[in-house]
This record gives structure tokens, C-alpha cells and sequence, in this order.
């Protein structure tokens, strides 16, 4: 129970550690959703995904992937993964299906990653409110200030998000604040842009509803964001600081009533948290594929499991396909059995979208799902 225990482990520590700091009061101004353009287009269903392979990486006794912190490089193909029991980054092949990289250990715990190359790794290190830029040896060469209201779980790999002139991220607030910062690269200004929606004055719960996920576009400079209970996504353009919010909600939602009115969800056990989230159809992973030009949103359906706490099989899944202007074109059911872990793996290729597998601990296992027209669509 190798890679396993150090998740539960983790994810244990973030739920003690969220629901502590939600009881400090906000001190900053809810933006209203209302200042946010809303653009509603008509859904079509011309898409669908099918099951096109699989990928494995056998773990040796001195492999324990801390699943929180991985990174695929779409130009190398090489998934990256923060080793717990080495404290080093390991990345595997998806051709070969071997670890073809190892750097030296470093000095703190990375929850995100971006790796440029070799020698530009920047590090989320949310722990230390800074984003650190390594290398292979594991020697720091930059260190730039993060904002201090954010908090781990970031809730998507691959960041930071780096551009010539900016290094952007998305990660929870211990607040309820601002979600999305902007970072100048010149001055190390810091902009917070996205605020958490509106519906979190009331309390959907704070393990896994408060974590806001996204998906990064170069080729346009933008941030796509969307929060496990709200139907929109939230489209950020970096050069314009400019945020407007499109209805990508799945055909298995339904309205979801909060947990608790009190904003802070106080006296809500965590068993009862756990339990609400299993009952309730939430969205999970954003992801852009630029091999397609499209973008995927994840569905985790409604799954209760009376007793259950924490699992690690994941709930049922379902992928919500837009295109680049955000339009809903298909929404597919996927069949296969998912580690919870998934929300931090997933990642993808010129294949298709790659969702971890429920395997042994002796492994990393991935389904790949290629983007098809679906039948009878002519």
C-alpha cells in the first residue's frame, strides 16, 4: 500500500488543515458573479470518446509516487512524478513504458509542476508561499514569492503557468478569496483575478468541493477554471486580465443544495462531508488538449457509499467535451474502474486523455480515451 498510504495520508493532513483555516474570517471583498460576463451557447452532441489503449509503469520497492505532484510533457512524452520516499522527480516514457529520469533529491515537498526542461523545473511550493525554480541537481536558482492566502492543493498539475512575460497559478484559499494569480516576471507584482463564485457563502464542503481546477492554453494566454459544485467555467485571459464564464454543466447534474448555510460549514463532520460529496454529481479535472484543440472537463457522478470515508476507487466518471469557443459537444460515459487519485494524474497525449486505472500498488496504470464522432451523427 506503498503510493496508497502516502495520498490517504496527505489528504487527511489538507482536511484538517482546510477546515481549520475556514473559520478565519475573509477580510476581502466577495466579487459579485454578476460583474462576470456569462455566455450561454447551445449544446450539441456530436462527440463522444472511446477506450483506444492503455499505458504501465511497474513501481520498484523504492517508487512511491506522491500522487499529488505529477507532470506529463506533451512534447517528450515523459510523465513526471514526485517520488516520496527519494524526495526525487521521477519521469517514465509513455512509448517505452520506463523511468527514463531521475533528478536529485530536493529540499521541500513540490504540489505542483512545471517542467520546462532539465533545468528549469518550476516548483508550486505552497508550503513555503513561493514558486521555486530547480533544476536535475535540485538546486534552487530562483525563488518568487506566491500569495500568502493560498493554500495546497492547487487541484491541476502542470502548474505554474509560465509565459514570457508571466507565471500564473490556481490553487484553494484558506479564505474563500481570490483563486488565480498573475505573477509579473519583471516585478514579481502578484494580481489575484478570479475570486471564489458567489454560491460559496453557503458550505458545499471543504476537502474536495473548494478545490478549484484548471486547464492552461498557450497559444491564447488563457485559464480556464471551474469549482466542483457550479455548472460554468471561468475563462481568464492573462494579457487582459479579462474573465468572462460559460454554462458547461454535465447532463448528470442537478442543482445541488448546499451542505450548510454557514459559510464556514461549522459543526459539519468530515464524515458528513465525504458522504455529501459521494451523493452529489461534482466536477472534477479541466484539461486542454492541443492536439485537438479541445478542451475536457471531468464529471464525477453520483456514487453514495453509506460508511465509506475515504476510497480509493474513485466515483463513476463521465468527460464533458468543448470546443475551443466553449461550446458543450459531447459528454462520454467512461466505463473503466478510476483511482481516486486520478484528479492529479490525469493528463494528455497525442493519443487521447489518460485517466488512471484502479490497479495494485505495484504500478501506475492509465485507460486512454480518444475523442470520436458519435454514431449516427451524419
Amino acid at each position: 500500500m506503498r503510493h496508497r498510504t502516502i495520498l490517504k495520508n496527505a489528504i487527511l493532513s489538507v482536511l484538517g488543515f482546510v477546515c481549520i483555516a475556514a473559520y478565519a474570517d475573509n477580510g476581502r471583498v466577495s466579487s459579485s458573479d454578476k460583474s462576470i460576463e456569462t455566455i450561454v451557447i447551445e449544446r450539441l452532441d456530436s462527440l463522444t470518446m472511446e477506450r483506444s489503449g492503455s499505458l504501465h509503469w511497474n513501481l520498484d520497492e523504492y517508487s512511491t509516487p506522491y500522487i499529488n505532484s505529477s507532470f506529463f510533457n506533451d512534447d517528450t512524452g515523459i510523465f513526471y512524478c514526485f517520488n516520496g520516499l527519494t524526495w526525487k522527480i521521477d519521469g517514465y516514457d509513455i512509448l517505452s513504458e520506463s523511468k527514463v529520469f531521475s533528478s536529485k533529491g530536493l529540499r521541500f515537498m513540490p504540489w505542483s509542476m512545471n517542467i520546462i526542461s532539465h533545468d528549469s523545473i518550476y516548483v508550486l511550493d505552497l508550503d513555503n508561499c513561493r514558486i521555486a525554480v530547480t533544476d536535475s541537481t535540485g538546486n534552487i536558482r530562483n525563488s518568487i514569492q506566491a500569495d500568502p492566502t493560498s493554500t495546497i492543493l492547487p487541484g491541476s498539475s502542470g502548474q505554474p503557468y509560465v509565459t514570457d512575460s508571466s507565471i500564473a497559478y490556481v490553487s484553494s484559499s484558506d479564505r474563500l478569496g481570490y483563486t488565480t494569480f498573475i505573477i509579473n516576471r519583471q516585478t514579481h507584482d502578484i494580481s489575484p483575478l478570479l475570486h471564489y463564485p458567489e454560491m460559496y457563502d453557503n458550505f458545499y464542503g471543504a476537502l474536495l468541493m473548494q478545490v478549484p481546477y484548471s486547464a492552461f492554453n498557450p497559444s491564447k494566454n488563457q485559464i480556464t477554471v471551474g469549482f466542483p459544485p457550479d455548472e460554468y467555467v471561468y475563462v481568464l485571459n492573462i494579457g487582459s486580465y479579462s474573465v468572462c464564464r460559460y454554462s458547461a454543466g454535465s447532463i448528470y447534474a442537478e442543482d445541488m443544495k448546499p451542505l450548510s448555510k454557514d459559510r464556514w460549514g461549522r459543526h459539519i463532520s468530515s464524515e458528513e462531508e465525504i458522504a455529501y460529496f459521494r451523493e452529489n454529481t461534482t466536477y472534477g479535472n479541466l484539461l486542454y488538449d492541443r492536439f485537438r484543440n479541445l478542451y475536457y472537463r471531468v464529471v464525477e457522478k453520483s456514487a453514495p457509499l453509506p460508511g465509506v470515508n475515504l476510497s480509493n476507487k474513485a466515483k463513476s466518471l463521465s468527460v464533458i467535451i468543448m470546443n475551443d469557443s466553449f461550446q458543450v459537444v459531447g459528454e462520454a460515459d467512461i466505463k473503466d474502474e478510476m483511482m481516486s487519485t486520478f484528479r492529479y494524474t490525469c493528463f494528455v497525449s497525442k493519443e487521447g486523455l489518460n485517466l488512471q486505472l484502479l490497479t495494485s500498488d505495484d504500478e501506475l496504470a492509465f485507460a486512454t480515451y480518444t475523442v470520436t464522432e458519435k454514431p449516427n451523427n451524419h
